[in-house]
């Protein structure tokens, strides 16, 4: 792999800080805290249940990570993506998506649709659409001339399925990691700043709209 083990910690503590200030549930998450979680530190007595839980399923992710990159030999697959989102979202679905019968590490089981055009596959689509996306990916040689653009392809359509009942733009996020050090490229950091997350959802709402991946390939490499 491209990084060490400590390069690779240093990244999941910026990963998971810059990936939780992307969901509106985790957003008042604070580095400190992300730092003293992977430290094995204490963590302060007012901190929001969902967020110490959110910063342990990634710090679980983070000491799966070699082993997962191992069992799926760098390729994309309807398991591991389960497998990473059952890890994720351990203990952070909400009662009426319980109710419902859905569940950390399974497809929805309701037709669950997103943003201003109402995107999202049906339910009993999803697997074959994850299928067809996957095995597209795993048939591309990753290269420098390619990297950003396949990544953002990934992650784009990834978030248009949406597959699961939460926890989607997560798991996407890690996914463009997960082919960057697969790859042997440089794993990415996308910015905090209020102006960063209204920037990813602008760009992916007009990818709603017209399918077309330039601005997010563009919004991926500007953070290499």
């Amino acid at each position: 792999m491209i990084i060490n083990k400590e390069q690779l910690k240093e990244f999941f503590i910026l990963f998971t800080y810059s990936n939780l200030k992307y969901e509106r549930d985790y957003e008042e998450v604070e580095l400190k805290q992300v730092q003293k979680v992977f430290n094995n530190k204490e963590i302060d007595s007012d901190t929001a249940e969902n967020i110490i839980i959110a910063i342990q399923n990634h710090k679980a992710l983070y000491n799966q990570f070699e082993d997962i990159c191992n069992k799926y030999d760098g390729k994309l697959s309807i398991k591991l993506i389960k497998e990473v989102h059952a890890i994720l979202m351990k203990n952070l679905y909400r009662k009426e998506l319980k109710d419902a019968n859905d569940k950390p590490g399974e497809f929805k089981k309701a037709d669950y649709t997103i943003g201003l055009f109402d995107v999202g596959a049906k339910g009993e689509e999803v697997e074959k659409k994850m299928l067809e996306l996957f095995d597209e990916i795993n048939a591309v040689k990753v290269m420098e001339e390619n990297v950003y653009k396949v990544t953002a392809y990934l992650h784009n359509w990834v978030c248009w399925i949406h597959p699961f009942a939460d926890g989607n733009g997560m798991v996407a996020r890690f996914m463009i990691n997960y082919l960057l050090l697969v790859n042997e490229f440089s794993p990415v950091v996308f910015g905090v700043a209020r102006k960063d997350v209204l920037n990813y959802i602008s760009i992916l709402e007009k990818f709603d709209d017209t399918q077309d991946i330039w601005e997010m390939t563009q919004f991926i490499e500007s953070y290499n």
